[in-house]
C-alpha cells in the first residue's frame, strides 16, 4: 500500500503543517468570531442586488476580517518559532528549527549560545509582531471605513 503523505516525510512542510494544525483552534476561532460580527444578510442581500460572491467577499467580508486575519496570522508565526512539542518528533537533521536546535546546545552544555538563539528568536518574533501591528495599522485605514473611525 502506497503512503499518500510519503513526500511530505523530511520536509519542512511537515513541520508548517503540524504547526498550523497543532494551533488552529486559536485561529479558527479568532475567524469564527471576526466572522459572526458580519450581518447574516449581507449575502442575502448581495445576492438580491445582483452582487457576486467575489465583490461580496472583497469589499465587506475582507475588510471586516482584516484585522482579525492580521492577528491571526501574527499568533501562528510567533507561537510556531517557539514550539518544540509537535517539532522534535517530526524534524530532520538537516531541518533542524531554532527551538530545537536551543535544547540541543542547553543539553550539550553550551549556555551562551542557547542563551543567544533564544535571543534571536525573541528579537525575531518582536520585529514579526511589530510588522504585524504596522500592516495592521497600514490597512485599518482601508479595512474598516465602514466604522467611521479613521484613528486605527
Amino acid at each position: 500500500m502506497i503512503n499518500p503523505f510519503h513526500g511530505l516525510y523530511g520536509t519542512v512542510a511537515i513541520l508548517i503543517i503540524a504547526n498550523m494544525v497543532h494551533y488552529m483552534p486559536v485561529s479558527f476561532l479568532t475567524a469564527q468570531t471576526a466572522l459572526k460580527s458580519i450581518d447574516r444578510e449581507s449575502e442575502l442581500t448581495a445576492k438580491t442586488l445582483g452582487i457576486s460572491q467575489f465583490h461580496l467577499l472583497w469589499r465587506v467580508i475582507v475588510p471586516v476580517s482584516l484585522p482579525a486575519l492580521i492577528e491571526m496570522v501574527s499568533y501562528l508565526f510567533v507561537n510556531s518559532m517557539t514550539t518544540v512539542s509537535a517539532l522534535i518528533f517530526l524534524y530532520v537533521p538537516s531541518d533542524k528549527p531554532a527551538s530545537v536546535a536551543i535544547m540541543d546546545m542547553e543539553d550539550a552544555g553550551d549556555i551562551a549560545s542557547a542563551a543567544a538563539l533564544a535571543e534571536l528568536i525573541v528579537i525575531v518574533n518582536i520585529v514579526a509582531r511589530m510588522i504585524c501591528l504596522a500592516v495592521a495599522r497600514f490597512t485599518g485605514r482601508w479595512s474598516q471605513k465602514w466604522k467611521g473611525d479613521h484613528s486605527v
